[in-house]
């Protein structure tokens, strides 16, 4: 996962630019990933409790941290591509 803070006068559309990898390719988006970076950040004092955008490949998503540290994500909603009979 790459993890890439925006400063505000390069990009005021997201707080942060997110990629995920897996060993083999880049994926569009990993929620355990998600909650896992944006937890530690608040842990280390990098980020304070408030609502943050991410851009990912899967689009521009929502991500609030509350004071206590529990940790929420908007997600993408589900695109269904076909019926497997």
């Amino acid at each position: 996962m790459v993890f890439q803070k925006r400063h505000l006068s390069e990009d005021k559309i997201c707080d942060f630019n997110v990629r995920f990898f897996t060993p083999t390719e880049e994926v569009d988006f990993c929620g355990h990933a998600t909650l896992a970076v944006f937890s530690l950040l608040f842990q280390q004092k990098l980020i304070t409790a408030k609502t943050y955008t991410q851009q990912t490949k899967a689009g521009k998503l929502k991500v609030s941290v509350e004071p206590d540290g529990y940790i929420t994500m908007q997600q993408s909603r589900p695109q269904f591509i076909d019926i497997i009979p």
